[in-house]
């Protein structure tokens, strides 16, 4: 059993099969070996040859040395205070974009709906949580707000 996994028994009745049944995949799969010349009945001589050849010098062969790739960066981590700009910059822009659509509409939708801008980027907040608090207690008591998100 072990004989025949270590000269490659199990690889050569693979090359067989896909000769029969998918040539065009064996073709593929098995080019370099086409190339050099070599069938599914002379890969127990080409193991038993690389075993000589180990018996015979056992040490490693040279290693070429690996130089990286250095034209991939990886781009910086912002900083704390450029995330929170980042958000307060999108904030702003939609606050912008609402007001020109709701020129006539309610202030205090408005405001509904920038917290909800500051609800959706929860974990980036820049604004204080007293404002927050302000602007819930105003959307709480105004009974002309809607209680769901307003379609963005």
């Amino acid at each position: 059993m072990h004989r025949e996994r270590i000269f490659g028994g199990h690889v050569g009745e693979y090359m067989e099969y896909l000769e029969e049944e998918d040539n065009t995949k064996y073709q593929e799969q098995f080019a370099g070996y086409i190339a050099a010349g070599i069938d599914a009945d002379g890969l127990e001589e080409l193991y038993e040859g690389v075993h000589e050849k180990i018996r015979e010098d056992p040490s490693p062969s040279e290693k070429k040395s690996f130089t990286p790739d250095k034209s991939f960066k990886r781009k910086a981590k912002l900083t704390l205070e450029q995330r929170k700009a980042a958000v307060q910059a999108k904030k702003d822009a939609k606050i912008a974009e609402l007001e020109e659509d709701d020129e006539g509409k309610n202030l205090l939708e408005l405001r509904m709906r920038v917290l909800w801008l500051s609800v959706l980027f929860a974990g980036q907040d820049s604004e204080t949580p007293e404002m927050s608090s302000q602007i819930q207690t105003e959307v709480r008591d105004s009974a002309k707000v809607r209680c769901f998100p307003p379609d963005f």
